[in-house]
């Protein structure tokens, strides 16, 4: 182990105990707040939810699975034998993507023949969970073995699962210590003859078998086949953005530059030569003090270098990282890359531009690098978590962090919370394109409706219907938010908000419609309370109708977002 991941390990044990004995979780943004959801196990690597409010955590340790339902202890779920030593142990869990009707859950770990006993191998398994919600090994998918001929480290062992929008399982899996200069081999960058099987994101089946698109296929060596990317020390953490499918990744350096990385395809990510940008330079132990660049690297057929889109000079252990996209979050925080460190408990964004393929710079930071804090402090927006090991968007859209030593799963809820609607109606108009997804965000995803023929003009040649549910007991503020446009500006709009005690819709809104986008943004409703009915569902209607006459035929109206939004108490 390195002198800095020594002081990493002991920075976050002293941090997290200081965690357990008050440290607030707290948001440095506006607009949140923190709430615990779970606690009682040890040590805790990663969490998955099989049900809204059930959710099971990994005790890194033990090889237990825990679950939890509405915050309370339920039991163990499966408990397998870890080797334990350092960064080994339960490390990951996946849900299949069709969880719900297989019943399928991926785990890593590093496998034992007794708990704590000596490393044989990691490995994925798919398991199947079962209804008395129990869960037994199915099937051992792929493994990585201890090897005489290399050197077998305790440390960087990954072990984070994710899977991709392909449907395919990605792997994360460190150089577990492999391929320094002595035992030089291809993932490390040290030599093109040998393969260390480690170092690297892996991609597979379902059933274990290896995609044929897999960009390094070809190759003789099986261990190469798999390799999603490579050149990779030390990956705890990845993450596919929902509006894109592009992975995210993070990447723990030595002495110098922890990395946020974009996986992709056929990757190499430079490890063990480079360590953050390529331009930087960068000397360090674990490539002799030697500065090389790119083109020194060990190329496979298809490989292309990537420097990392940002950097933290100083590592303070990257983990976890998400891309999320929902409501729940505010649009700055929902726009951007998030992760956590595991040295001081620090949370962070990276802002995004409109297509979600780059960081948006602070002028510090033009160089892809934060040097210090006060280069990194303007991307922060989270204090004291701990030693994060996962982040998560859940089934219910909220943000979802585990920590480690305090082996606590937090929520992050937003105070004034946007809810989209769970069906929709179309009264009268003829759907051109879109649905409920595209009226969501404020994305330029619209529902493109034309005007319908109706026998009479007291009806709305265009009415939707949406059916919203109130976040919890949130009932003391409601509001909305709407941006449309139209084809005609003779076109009138209005809201209307269904009345449980007058049994009626009444208006909220109602004003001339747009040729551009027009936003609508209505709080304090008064009398919020009768506006939710029995089932906890507000039920909102936007109709339009000509007010004069329109001579382009037929007029079409595009709604680009319509949420309902409650404060939370």
């Amino acid at each position: 182990m390195s002198y800095i991941d020594k002081v990493k390990i002991s920075a976050c044990l002293a941090l997290s105990a200081l965690g357990a004995f008050g440290m607030s979780q707290t948001m440095t943004v506006p607009g949140y707040k923190v709430e615990e959801v779970a606690f009682g196990a040890a040590l805790t690597t990663g969490f998955t939810f099989v049900a809204p409010n059930n959710v099971l955590m990994l005790e890194k340790e033990t090889g237990r699975i825990l679950r939890f339902e509405n915050g309370v202890f339920k039991g163990v779920v499966l408990d397998v034998s870890v080797a334990s030593l350092g960064e080994e142990g339960l490390l990951g869990i996946a849900l299949d993507p069709n969880f719900s009707t297989n019943g399928f859950a991926y785990i890593y770990y590093s496998y034992a023949l007794v708990d704590d006993g000596p490393f044989e191998e990691n490995r994925v398994v798919r398991c199947r969970y079962l209804a008395n919600q129990t869960m037994v090994e199915d099937q051992i998918l792929m493994t990585w073995p201890k090897d005489p001929n290399q050197n077998e480290s305790f440390i960087h062992h990954g072990g984070i699962l994710r899977f991709g929008p392909d449907g395919k399982l990605y792997v994360a899996l460190g150089d577990m210590g492999r391929g320094r200069d002595n035992n030089p081999r291809i993932e490390q960058n040290t030599g093109s003859a040998a393969a260390a099987g480690a170092g690297g994101i892996y991609r597979i089946n379902t059933d274990g078998s290896i995609p044929a698109d897999n960009p390094f296929i070809s190759h003789a060596d099986p261990k190469i086949k798999a390799l999603w990317v490579y050149g990779v020390r030390n990956c705890y953490g990845m993450g596919f953005d929902p509006a894109t499918g592009r992975l995210w990744f993070t990447d723990n350096g030595p002495e110098v530059y922890d990395e946020v990385n974009i996986g992709v395809k056929g990757g190499n990510y430079g490890w063990l030569r480079i360590c953050g940008p390529d331009a930087r330079d960068a000397e360090y132990n674990d490539n002799d003090f030697v500065s090389y660049d790119a083109n020194q690297l060990i190329y496979l057929a298809g490989a292309t270098y990537q420097d990392p889109p940002f950097s933290m000079l100083t590592p303070a252990g990257i983990t976890s990282i998400v891309v999320p996209k929902t409501l729940k979050l505010n649009s700055p925080e929902r726009d951007g890359v998030l992760f956590g460190d595991s040295v001081y408990g620090r949370l962070f964004r990276l802002p995004l531009n409109a297509a979600r393929d780059a960081v948006l710079y602070t002028p510090d930071t033009q160089d892809k690098v934060a040097d210090g804090d006060l280069e990194s402090d303007p991307f922060l927006i989270g204090n004291s978590f701990g030693a994060m090991t996962d982040l998560q968007v859940g089934p219910d859209g909220y943000l979802y962090v585990n920590t480690f030593y305090m082996a606590k799963l937090f929520r992050i809820r937003p105070l004034h919370e946007d809810c989209g609607a769970t069906t929709l109606t179309v009264d009268w108009g003829n759907v051109l394109g879109g649905g409920l997804s595209s009226i969501e965000f404020s994305d330029d995803s619209r529902l493109e409706i034309a005007q319908a023929t109706v026998p009479s003009n007291q009806i709305p040649p265009v009415r939707i219907v949406l059916d919203v549910p109130v976040p919890g007991t949130s009932t003391s503020n409601l509001g909305i938010g709407l941006e449309a446009r139209a084809s005609s500006a003779s076109l009138q709009q209005r809201v209307e908000l269904f009345d449980n005690q007058l049994s009626q819709f009444v208006t909220v809104d109602t004003r001339q419609a747009s040729v551009a986008d027009s936003i609508v943004t209505l709080n304090n409703i008064p009398n919020p309370a009768r506006y939710i009915n029995a089932a906890k569902v507000v039920k909102m209607r936007i109709s339009y109708r000509a007010t004069a006459p329109v001579f382009s035929l037929p007029w079409k109206v595009g709604i680009d977002q319509a949420i309902v939004r409650f404060l939370n108490p």
